[in-house]
Order: C-alpha cells, then structure tokens, then sequence
C-alpha cells in the first residue's frame, strides 16, 4: 500500500503514526481537527456571516474542512 489516509480520532491516528513509521510508510491524518473562521474588523459582516453558517453546517459537519467560528476582534464576538 503506497499511502494510509485516514480520518477520525486521536488515539487510532496515533496508533497509526507508530505502525507506519518502522518502515517509513507514507501517511496522512485527520484527526478531529476543524478549520478556525477569523472574522476581521473590517469584514462585511453579512458575508462573514453566511460563509461561517455554511462551512459549519453546509455539509452537515460531514467533511473534515469543515469551520468552526472561534476569533475575531472583541466587537464582533
């Protein structure tokens, strides 16, 4: 097998990691991450808005690029 890809926890990512690095196995882990919305101060606020709704719910949480709104400027929080 030329690449492992796989998706899900920590614990098996890791699991894994160790199993592939023996032999130098070629890998690539997603391991639960989510992708941060930064919403800047000078954003049109509307569209940051309806970008943010749909990277979380768009596709149902169903792909791991989906977004998960965490920062921005105080004032827009």
């Amino acid at each position: 097998m030329p690449v492992i890809s796989f998706t899900g926890s920590t614990a098996v990512g890791r699991i894994i990691a160790q199993a592939c690095a023996p032999d130098f196995k070629h890998y690539s882990l997603e391991m639960g991450g989510k992708n941060i919305i930064i919403v800047m101060d000078d954003a049109n606020l509307e569209l940051a808005v309806d970008g943010a709704v749909w990277g979380g719910f768009g596709t149902t949480g169903q792909r791991c690029t989906s977004g998960e709104p965490r920062g921005g400027p105080q004032e827009c929080l």
